[in-house]
């Protein structure tokens, strides 16, 4: 079996708020998540959302949904946000992004791991 562990999972209809919170997996499976967003809609402000250890590490891995994040960190080992075949909504803004994105992610004011400052793209 392939140990995933995720430390919140989301799959509901509706909006869920998530407000200073600090989400973090970790393993020596196969992926961790911090947040894995299946369906609905997230908010999450002044929050951190961070996942390392085992084959795959995301800050959040979207298989579908909407997520808005705001003045929150989101560390993954592997990728900050993964769009798992672009079928979710990610808007950042004011957001660390320690590591990149891959798929669809829509990024305003948000910071790398070195700090480095992007105003309209991901890091």
């Amino acid at each position: 079996a392939t140990q995933v562990d995720s430390a919140l999972v989301v799959n509901a209809t509706g909006t869920s708020t998530l407000d200073d919170v600090r989400l973090e997996a970790s393993g020596t499976g196969y992926s961790n998540r911090g947040l894995e967003l299946q369906n609905g809609t997230v908010i999450v402000r002044v929050g951190e959302s961070a996942a390392s250890g085992g084959t795959f590490g995301y800050g959040i891995l979207f298989f579908g949904g909407t997520a808005q994040v705001f003045d929150s960190t989101l560390d993954g080992s592997t990728y900050a946000i993964y769009n798992f075949g672009n079928p979710g909504t990610a808007d950042v803004a004011g957001s660390e992004l320690t590591t990149g994105v891959i798929g669809t992610v829509t990024c305003a004011g948000v910071y790398d791991g070195a700090f480095t400052f992007y105003a309209s793209t991901c890091p």
